[in-house]
């Protein structure tokens, strides 16, 4: 998949009315790896609706909308009497869910590509919260937290400012009906697609010393690729480098030399656009440097390959490595709509035919209220 330059950042978000969207996501048969991870779901009374049969089952909804509904501006828990600029949201939170896959497959396309589809089960991370006696939340029961301040309940009739966190109402409503949150099935897919140079991709002045073709053993590992749907190259900036822009014609497109990352996210028909790297606040002040250095923790908007044999060479062809993932959904709120996926991938490569179209994409990165999403 060759991205030009023009093309978005983010995906816009469309209803696949036939699936041509990724053969290699549908082809039947065995599954070839594994993805060790958790995925945040930011949750709001702005986007409770769209999480339908996906974080909760539809008999659900109502009580969920109740849950999220009528959440004021508040101080927080350890200081009673805050300035009005100083008052945070009660109605957000960020929902954690841990999960732990072998349904990964590890594709070359027939471009050439890396391809890793990873099938994810909320019900599957769930019942894997239950058993770890919701270890991974006790964020969300913390009173010392918004989300996890005692109150009176957790019912709208209650005053907003007795209400108990929002948070912990949605602890507590998983905890007591865990076995209706089990039964969730829905499939979410996170695809990641390394987009691999190849004998066609270095007659350019930047990769004329660049090799001929494409071995794994001519690039060092581990290296840290950054996720960059505007294909634009690197742009020195008095002391430090940064990303050029799109739509400024006097930077330079992506060196084809290099290889870059590109991922969507698709639940059920949907599909959700990735945030590229240094567009979320999190990397905000960084350097494409400071992106590449090896660090222990992934940076948002990035993946560290730290294996990589293809087929054709010695050895067992595979990948592994880490990443950390960020998508923006339109369909869920402007405001709060992000899902947030890391972790480790390990997959062996297959050379299955496939051919991965490239989704639909939008421009417009601030639609308006009319826009028809």
């Amino acid at each position: 998949m060759r991205v030009p330059a023009s093309e978005s950042a983010v995906f816009k978000i469309v209803r696949l009315l036939a699936l041509p969207l990724a053969a290699g996501v549908l082809l039947p048969g065995c599954f070839w790896g594994e993805i060790d991870g958790g995925a945040r779901f930011t949750v709001s009374a702005g986007n409770v609706d769209q999480y339908v049969d996906l974080l909760y089952p539809i008999e659900k909804q109502s009580l969920w909308q109740d849950v999220f509904a009528d959440r004021a501006l508040v101080c927080e828990p350890d200081d009673d009497d805050c300035d009005p600029d100083d008052r945070v949201r009660s109605d957000l939170v960020d929902l954690f869910l841990r999960y732990d896959t072998t349904r990964v497959r590890g594709l070359m396309t027939q471009k050439g590509d890396l391809q890793l589809t990873a099938h994810l089960d909320v019900g599957e991370a769930y019942k894997a919260l239950v058993d770890d006696s919701f270890g991974d939340w006790d964020y969300m029961t913390r009173s010392d937290r918004v989300y996890g301040v005692s109150g009176d309940g957790c019912d709208p009739g209650v005053d907003t400012e007795d209400r108990t966190g929002v948070g912990l109402c949605v602890f507590d409503e998983i905890n007591s009906n865990a076995t209706e949150y089990q039964r969730l099935s829905e499939d979410i897919r996170l695809v990641i697609l390394l987009n691999l140079p190849g004998e066609d991709d270095v007659r350019s002045v930047e990769c004329q010393d660049a090799p001929r073709t494409f071995e794994s053993s001519d690039w060092d590992l581990p290296r840290t690729l950054l996720v960059n749907y505007d294909a634009v190259g690197p742009v020195e900036d008095g002391d430090e480098t940064r990303y050029g822009n799109p739509d400024d014609e006097e930077d330079p497109p992506l060196a084809q030399c290099e290889y870059e990352v590109f991922s969507r996210l698709n639940v059920a028909t949907q599909v959700f656009g990735g945030d590229y790297y240094g567009e979320g606040e999190d990397n905000a002040d960084l350097t494409i440097e400071e992106a590449r250095d090896e660090t222990n923790e992934p940076l948002v908007g990035t993946v560290i390959l730290e294996e990589l044999s293809l087929p054709g060479e010695d050895g067992p062809a595979r990948a592994k490595g880490r990443y950390h993932l960020a998508f923006t959904a339109q369909r869920f709120s402007q405001a709060d709509g992000q899902v947030v996926f890391e972790g480790s991938f390990d997959t062996e490569i297959r050379n299955d035919p496939v051919s991965v179209e490239n989704p639909d994409r939008d421009i417009d990165l601030d639609p308006g209220e009319g826009d028809d999403l």
